[in-house]
């Protein structure tokens, strides 16, 4: 049954995903500091960063994320300006496209959007995260 305390519960088809994400309603830039792990901006309005999200979930249901590694979600119409003002300097634009910062030794490594966040671009980035050159084995479904 769906955790009707959390909207990404009816998003994310894996439970296991949904229990390890950080939710946040409403952040400052406090919360987009983090040491290793993605920060998702999740804009419940939109299409492509509801199929952004899902697609991130699906894909991280099927490795072995590191313990430490953080999946922490804010909603888009949360962020505070100052939030939006952060992450202005990153290659994606903050629009409500599942906007993705990958942090790797507490900065911001790689950015990605619903359209570069496909499944082999998530593969290669968790595996730079892990600190492999080889790329996570992978099957499309």
């Amino acid at each position: 049954m769906d955790n009707p305390k959390n909207p990404l519960s009816i998003f994310c088809p894996s439970k296991t995903i949904l229990n390890r994400i950080q939710f946040l309603p409403n952040s400052d830039v406090s919360d987009v500091k983090m040491e290793r792990g993605l920060l998702l901006l999740m804009a419940f309005w939109s299409g492509p960063s509801v199929m952004g999200f899902r697609n991130i979930c699906r894909i991280f249901a099927d490795v072995a994320l590191p313990k430490e590694f953080v999946f922490r979600v804010l909603d888009i119409d949360g962020i505070s300006h100052a939030v939006v003002e952060n992450l202005r300097t990153q290659p994606v634009v903050v629009g409500g496209n599942a906007e993705g910062y990958w942090f790797l030794n507490g900065s911001i490594s790689s950015a990605t959007n619903y359209h570069s966040a496909t499944e082999e671009h998530v593969r290669l980035l968790l595996a730079k995260e892990r600190g492999t050159k080889i790329p996570l084995s992978f099957h499309l479904r």
